[in-house]
């Protein structure tokens, strides 16, 4: 829910909407929900926040694929016409930016979704993520 913002992959941020591996043992930012006790509601409605923000980031990393080939084109032609070579990359700042705005409505409409007791879960897991004292269970299970 707190990741990086870049439109990285079309499910996450940097790994686009929510990461590139959500579900059960992912490492997307979603994956920080797991263990949060989160009524059938709330898994609803994250799932729709998560569903949108797929489709929306998708379309965004396209574009801007598109553009970083055009620029890519333009940079291997006999004479680079600098003014388009600038031109284009202010419409993929433009592109990076409008995902960070989608990312930060997301990441505030999952934080409205939480009670004030899983917050508070939340950031002792993202705490203990930094101290290196996160929950590795699945590592190592040979099921």
């Amino acid at each position: 829910m707190f990741g990086k913002a870049e439109c990285g992959a079309p499910g996450g941020f940097g790994g686009g909407a929510f990461g590139k591996h959500g579900g059960r043992g992912g490492h997307g930012p979603m994956a920080m929900l797991h263990g949060l006790d989160l009524t059938d509601e709330q898994v609803l409605k994250l799932a729709e926040i998560k569903g949108g923000a797929f489709f929306k980031m998708a379309h965004n990393k396209i574009d801007i694929m598109q553009l970083k080939k055009q620029v890519f084109k333009e940079l291997l032609s006999p004479q680079v016409d600098k003014a388009k070579v600038r031109e284009l990359a202010s419409q993929i700042k433009e592109k990076k930016s409008h995902c960070m705005e989608e990312m930060l409505e997301n990441v505030i409409a999952c934080s409205e979704i939480l009670t004030p007791e899983q917050k508070k879960q939340l950031k002792v897991q993202k705490v203990r993520c930094f101290l290196g004292l996160g929950d590795h269970e699945e590592e190592g299970d040979d099921e």
